[in-house]
């Protein structure tokens, strides 16, 4: 009966912490500079956003984000720089959310904030 109760309480504490990304830390160190961008969407999908920058550059931006519950703990920008469909460069951002007054203001960074 133990056994169950120690399930139970692990299934609910992993249920509280989630990670939603179609790339993660891990992939993101195996991405090569010199590899094809088609390579890249075609496992990790669409980029959040996919940009042009003064180089002439396509910049695809990945988004992975870490919560807990409803609360937004991290993001990780993952930034590749494309150039004739293949990565000439990349980075990883960390990005931490400002922080709110618990007692006098909405959190503006809740999902179901409106």
């Amino acid at each position: 009966m133990n056994v169950f109760k120690y399930f139970i309480l692990v299934a609910l504490l992993c249920g509280c912490m989630t990670r939603n990304s179609y790339i993660t830390q891990e992939r993101y160190s195996q991405i090569q500079v010199g590899e094809p961008i088609a390579s890249v969407v075609k496992e990790a999908g669409e980029p959040y956003s996919l940009t042009t920058n003064s180089r002439g550059e396509q910049e695809y931006l990945y988004i992975e984000l870490f919560s807990t519950g409803t609360a937004l703990v991290y993001e990780n920008h993952y930034t590749f720089f494309v150039k004739d469909g293949k990565i000439v460069y990349k980075k990883m951002t960390k990005v931490k959310e400002p922080p709110y007054d618990l007692i006098y203001q909405d959190d503006p960074n809740h999902h179901y904030y409106p």
